[in-house]
């Protein structure tokens, strides 16, 4: 929230950030309902990327390229969601793949694509600001010592001592300092069979019994 800002072009929410990418992406023919595609080809002359019979655009050469740690943007997350299951799938479950386009991918794509165009229009402000800093000079280790920053002192190199265990959680203060009140098992336990208490056992014919008695000293 500290970075939003209406005025500058920076309104909140996903959903905001995403209307104000200029030009607009769209989604410019749809994908087959029953389609999968596992690739994606680049039309530079329309400026449009086709997923099967769907067609996506504006999409520039430098957003197609765009790569991350050597990865391409929009291959691996095409891969991600359409491509074969990973080789490092560890159950069956793994194994299950989308067997059509999901109608989500198309609205995420768009999201994709617009955060594409926008890191593409900040490349050149942010290599100017490389340049910058790597042409600023460099704070010397003489400068760091007439700063007092070195040499390290001993208390720095020292680790912390582990908190002892009467020692309460930060930010737990209030909840260590109430008073402990009992609480119940959640069950009971159970008594051996040797130790339960011997029952005396009822006969079946008591009843039978006590009504003949009952008979006899009735006139």
């Amino acid at each position: 929230m500290r970075l939003v800002d209406p005025v500058a072009g920076r309104p909140g929410g996903p959903q905001e950030v995403w209307t104000t990418a200029q030009p607009a992406i769209t989604y410019r023919r749809q994908v087959g309902r029953d389609e999968l595609p596992e690739s994606l080809v680049y039309d530079s002359d329309r400026l449009e990327i086709h997923f099967g019979q769907g067609v996506f655009g504006p999409v520039t050469q430098q957003m197609r390229d765009y790569q991350v740690s050597g990865q391409n943007v929009l291959d691996g997350w095409l891969k991600r969601r359409t491509g074969p299951p990973s080789r490092r799938a560890l159950s069956e479950l793994d194994r299950i793949r989308p067997e059509r386009w999901l109608p989500a991918w198309s609205e995420e794509l768009q999201y994709v694509l617009s955060v594409l165009w926008h890191l593409v229009e900040l490349q050149p402000a942010q290599n100017e600001l490389l340049d910058r800093v790597l042409m600023s000079p460099l704070v010397s280790v003489a400068e760091l010592q007439r700063r007092n920053v070195l040499p390290v002192p001993d208390t720095a190199r020292r680790s912390a001592p582990a908190p002892l265990q009467t020692d309460p959680i930060p930010g737990t203060e209030e909840i260590e300092g109430r008073e402990p009140h009992a609480v119940r098992p959640l069950s009971a336990e159970r008594s051996s069979p040797a130790d339960a208490p011997t029952l005396p056992r009822r006969s079946r014919n008591t009843g039978a019994a006590q009504s003949s008695r009952r008979k006899r000293q009735d006139p």
